[in-house]
């Protein structure tokens, strides 16, 4: 019975030590924490030039921590993940964000974390389980060289566009395009030269056919007066001679005649002066194939 007894006794005192042993572990993990600091681990996707351990961790500008270790994502390789040590009384919130920012012209680089949104739920590591993650950015010079870096792939893709497009082939077609273009403009200009003199000996003849239509009205009132006034006189000449009363019937009627034909070519012209205007023929232009 005592060998058992000192059986039970050895077992519970192995179990008390390595019980003793996991708290005196999980105390010295989390001695930070009872000194006043939380610790995080921020994921940066970019690489972090000029960080290194014990560069500065600063909360609005303030320095609150300090980087305790830096290492490779074991999952992904392109991934860096920063372990920080963080002043106990910052508020990292879920939205919190840290940026990498460059002190001056030494390259050396510090963590900058972002405030958040003041509704956001604020993150505190437990003691016990993962340490919480808080997501990290690449400092605003790394972005302006990736772009430029994509900004000059680009141009250089353009630029050998253009390159091909410009053949010796493709040359000689634009400057056959350029010169057919300049033979049209030319013609062009020479027939607007020759429409606008048309334009005005047509304004020039329209003006004439209106004044001679005018006058030939003026000719038909002065005809019909004449016609009256000979028709007075052949009736008070009834009693002439029979040969000069005839001679003046016919003069009478030629001149009637004379009178019609002008009023109707004085008419013509009213409604279409256009007939006294010469047309000119229509330029043609060459293009060279």
């Amino acid at each position: 019975m005592e060998t058992k007894a000192n059986y039970v006794l050895i077992g519970a005192a192995t179990i008390a030590g390595a019980l003793l042993i996991m708290l005196f572990a999980m105390w010295i993990a989390n001695a930070d924490y009872r000194g006043g600091y939380h610790e995080y681990d921020v994921v940066f996707d970019e690489p972090v030039r000029g960080l290194t351990d014990g560069g500065e961790v600063r909360f609005n500008g303030i320095k609150v921590g300090e980087v305790r270790s830096l290492r490779i994502d074991p999952d992904n390789t392109n991934r860096v993940i920063a372990r920080v040590r963080v002043s106990t009384d910052v508020p990292i919130r879920t939205d919190t964000e840290a940026r990498l920012e460059p002190v001056g012209l030494t390259g050396v680089t510090l963590i900058q974390l972002s405030a958040g949104s003041p509704t956001a739920e604020i993150v505190r590591p437990s003691g016990f389980g993962p340490t919480p993650q808080i997501r990290g950015r690449g400092s605003q010079i790394d972005i302006l060289v990736e772009r430029s870096e994509d900004i000059a792939l680009r141009a250089s893709e353009a630029m050998a566009a253009v390159r091909d497009l410009l053949t010796e082939e493709n040359i000689q077609r634009v400057t056959r395009v350029i010169e057919n273009l300049e033979r049209v403009s030319t013609q062009l200009a020479d027939r607007r030269s020759v429409i606008t003199r048309s334009g005005e000996a047509a304004g020039a003849m329209t003006d004439a056919a209106r004044e001679i239509a005018v006058l030939a009205r003026q000719t038909q009132r002065d005809m019909a007066e004449l016609d009256l006034a000979i028709r007075e006189i052949n009736d008070a000449a009834a009693v002439a001679s029979g040969e000069t009363l005839p001679e003046l019937t016919r003069a009478a009627a030629e001149i009637r005649r004379a009178a019609t034909s002008v009023s109707r070519v004085a008419d013509n012209l009213e409604q279409n002066p256009s007939v006294l205007t010469p047309r000119s023929p229509r330029p043609t232009v060459e293009l060279e194939p």
